[in-house]
């Protein structure tokens, strides 16, 4: 079954798990945020926040999110790149919508976001694409299955 195959419904075989994968890694994104702003409460909550979201949340999802596009889709040295820049983007933008902006507002004392970051969206992105690399092999080799007869 090739990349550019079409199921009976007309969309391509795993169109449904990168979508998911999608609103999965969007989800996540989107309620840390919000969390952030919406559940703040007092004391050293922030190191708390942090270490959960960006420490664990976050490269979580962008793992299983890599691993959903890229065994529905494939992967090519460029999707590879593309992957892991735009997660590193997206958990860096993470940060600054979060104790980036309350420090600039001066709500919270945090020292500035490096460059490095990215790394932290980038690399479980290449994990998880290269995972749904493997996954995707596998069930190539295994070759098509048998139609579900419900």
């Amino acid at each position: 079954m090739g990349e550019d195959s079409k199921n009976s419904r007309g969309s391509s075989p795993g169109g449904r798990g990168a979508w998911l994968g999608l609103l999965l890694y969007g989800g996540a994104w989107l309620g840390c945020v919000l969390w952030f702003w919406l559940g703040r409460s007092s004391g050293g909550w922030i190191l708390s926040y942090s270490i959960l979201i960006h420490r664990i949340i976050l490269p979580l999802a962008a793992t299983a999110t890599a691993f959903l596009l890229t065994r529905a889709w494939g992967l090519t040295p460029w999707r590879l790149a593309a992957m892991a820049a735009g997660f590193g983007v997206l958990h860096m933008a993470a940060i600054w919508a979060t104790v980036s902006l309350a420090t600039l507002l001066g709500q919270a004392n945090i020292a500035g976001v490096g460059l490095s970051v990215l790394l932290d969206g980038a690399n479980p992105a290449a994990a998880g694409g290269l995972l749904g690399r493997l996954a995707r092999e596998r069930r190539e080799r295994a070759g098509p299955r048998e139609p579900d007869p419900h």
